[in-house]
């Protein structure tokens, strides 16, 4: 079923992320990666990425996938297929110990991100000269 695209947001998700946060493309997977890391989790995930890189795969392909996402609900669903993902694999670090980012944490940094956006645009059209 096609969205409307009135609802639809006017970019996808990684290039609002890059623009409200002013980092580059190339950038935009380690920045969120690390925002959503659980807190208890940061000095495991460094030893872990430097010693198993893979381990993280299912947040970085999650972290990719929400970035080309320009529909609200695609997002949601894409952190429900990861929450499923995460709870079929039962290994004790990801599963009890919870070394992995954090669903929630991922859409309460997008409606930072989108509260940024918003408030930038409002700006940019304050500065604008109004024609009356």
């Amino acid at each position: 079923m096609p969205v409307e695209p009135a609802l639809l947001w006017e970019a996808p998700f990684k290039e609002i992320f890059c623009r409200a946060r002013a980092v580059g493309p190339g950038e935009y997977e380690q920045k969120v990666f690390w925002r959503c890391l659980h807190r208890h989790a940061l000095p495991f995930a460094y030893l872990l990425l430097r010693f198993d890189p893979d381990f993280f795969r299912e947040d970085f392909y999650l972290i990719q996938e929400v970035g080309g996402v320009r529909d609200p609900k695609l997002f949601t669903q894409e952190l429900n297929y990861f929450h499923g993902r995460n709870r079929r694999e039962r290994g004790w670090l990801r599963g009890s110990f919870a070394i992995r980012i954090s669903a929630k944490r991922l859409i309460r940094l997008k409606n930072r991100v989108f509260r940024q956006e918003a408030l930038r645009k409002e700006r940019e059209s304050d500065k604008k000269p109004r024609s009356d």
